[in-house]
């Protein structure tokens, strides 16, 4: 194992950006001296693996090699026996190549999915772990709740690398890791807190320090990229309801916003009736950051709940054990979002009838006004979230994530018709298959579409690019459009969103519009449109290998 972290006497904002304290307390100093002599000493030789795995991965900044973490895996018989058991499994594996060794598992399974899945067995092992202390046990499952609320969230911002989000949230915890594992008994009298008191001003009494803070002083003088360190840190107030400037920006919210929902998850002292609540709040914080929709909480409940059942059933526990694990998959239960009724300020105050006669003037009512425009990111964030649900299915149920996919692109994009075409086999034709409209109806099952005819789909089709076509009277844009779209009604607009995998465009996602209102879809949903794509294609893929 590396050298362990020098002691730091200077505080967060060197790298953060936020103001923090130039000279920490003493009692903070003392807190972090013990830790260090806890890491040099006698006791790391029983150093529990995931901290050794954690203190090695953030020290060596990442740069670790295959066959060095192999050999960092393999200091756990136990653990080395489940990733090689994962390794071989369909969800890891869907090419069935046979895994006998670590490296193996490495090579087929990829560097990162391999780190993050050892990880994962030591975190689940300590948070089901009888024998362990509650806090060391809630610490564990604390870590890798916020790794797989991180991961999840990715789904509905593709353009961040899920396994680096779940990494970058687990390390959060480390300083809490090596509280509860090394000052047990003094985070005792943090676990015994008045109930006013959050858990942050309690470490601040006790240790004189935040077990974040904590996690800051360890890595600081690391060489951890700095990226990677700022990354750590909170997301100032003031800042949440400001779009992000930057793909580490939203990065840094995800893991905060994870770390955040992930305490609220784990803690005993959360009751069942207050869950709902205060998950709503965090949601509700950071719901512009993270653009996340009312029912967000709910589904991301459900994929973690998900993945912790399917990592207890790799890991070979019997049954997801008593305690902090079980509290996550009782909260998934708890999470559904109330129904939202519409406001009646007229309404009577109960269900008895009125005691005074109907008036002899009835006043006038107002005319209807049109309905709001609908909020298409919204509607395709909550959409990524349902389709990642479905991929934790035992059977994927690729047609049902079609249909959700369709139906959300039609109700976001507000367009009249939204059909996708397959592809015939191997040839160069594609046919209507499921969606919604009446052009499904005027179309299904013929092969309207194909790469030889020149008109916009074929360019769509062959170029692998999204079309889309916003008049379609325009005088340059009518010789390109099929009879068969002419003679479909009044289609003002259309985009074409083709599907594609490595062997080309296995599918075309075809939504029309109809009206005065021109089709023009932002960035942000041009975005949550490709991603929609990217896992309608991976689940086709498996499903293929699956059957």
């Amino acid at each position: 194992m590396g050298s362990p972290f020098p002691l730091t006497a200077i505080g967060l904002g060197r790298y953060t950006g936020q103001a923090a304290p130039t000279v920490p307390s003493p009692l903070a100093n003392q807190t972090v001296a013990r830790i260090q002599q806890a890491l040099r000493s006698n006791e790391a030789a029983s150093l529990p693996e995931v901290i050794k795995l954690i203190e090695e991965l953030s020290h060596r900044a990442f740069s670790i090699s295959v066959q060095e973490l192999a050999d960092l895996i393999s200091r756990d018989t136990m653990v080395t026996a489940k990733v090689i058991q994962a390794a071989n499994t369909f969800g890891y594996n869907p090419f069935g190549h046979q895994v006998t060794t670590v490296t193996q598992a490495i090579q087929v399974v990829g560097f990162n999915k391999i780190r993050n899945l050892a990880l994962s067995m030591l975190l689940i092992e300590k948070a089901l772990h009888g024998g362990q202390p509650e806090a060391l046990r809630e610490s564990a499952a604390l870590a890798l709740c916020s790794g797989l609320f991180a991961q999840a969230l990715t789904s509905i911002h593709p353009e961040q690398d899920s396994e680096q989000a779940f990494v970058f949230a687990c390390l959060r915890h480390y300083g809490r890791l090596l509280l509860t594992t090394f000052l047990v008994d003094d985070f005792r009298q943090v676990h015994q807190r008045p109930v006013d008191e959050t858990e942050a001003d309690a470490c601040r009494r006790v240790f004189g320090i935040t077990p974040l803070e904590l996690t800051h002083r360890l890595f600081e003088d690391s060489r951890l990229p700095r990226t990677i360190l700022r990354c750590l840190q909170d997301v100032p107030v003031n800042q949440l309801t400001q779009a992000a400037a930057s793909p580490e920006e939203r990065l840094t919210a995800i893991t905060h916003f994870a770390a955040q929902l992930g305490e609220i998850v784990v803690s005993s002292r959360v009751g069942a009736a207050g869950f709902a609540d205060e998950a709503e709040k965090v949601r509700h914080l950071f719901g512009q950051k993270l653009e996340l929709t009312p029912d967000a909480i709910g589904i991301l409940m459900k994929v973690v709940d998900q993945n912790l059942r399917n990592f207890t059933r790799t890991y070979g526990a019997k049954a997801v054990a008593a305690g902090v694990i079980q509290r996550i998959s009782e909260r998934a239960l708890q999470s559904e979002p109330l129904p939202v009724f519409p406001d009646s300020p007229s309404a009577p105050a109960a269900a008895a009838p009125t005691p005074h006669p109907a008036p002899e003037h009835t006043p006038a009512v107002a005319p209807p006004t049109a309905p709001p425009p609908p909020d298409g990111v919204a509607i395709l964030t909550e959409c990524l979230l349902q389709l990642t649900e479905f991929t934790t299915a035992a059977v994927i149920d690729v047609p049902a994530m079609e249909l959700a996919a369709l139906s959300a692109m039609r109700r976001a994009l507000d367009l009249r018709d939204c059909v996708l075409f397959q592809r015939d086999g191997t040839g160069s034709t594609f046919s209507a298959q499921s969606g919604h409209g009446a052009l499904l109806d005027l179309v299904r099952g013929r092969p309207v579409i194909s790469t030889e005819r020149r008109d916009v789909f074929s360019i769509s089709l062959t170029r692998r690019e999204d079309v889309l076509i916003r008049d379609t009277s325009d005088p340059k844009i009518r010789p390109f459009l099929p009879e068969w779209l002419l003679g479909a009604g009044a289609i003002t607009g259309f985009i074409l969103l083709p599907l594609i995998n490595t062997t080309g465009a296995i599918a075309l996602v075809v939504g029309t519009r109809s009206g005065a209102q021109m089709l023009q879809p932002s960035v942000r949903e041009l975005q949550l449109l490709k991603a929609l794509r990217q896992h309608l294609v991976a689940a086709r893929r498996l499903a293929a290998v699956k059957g």
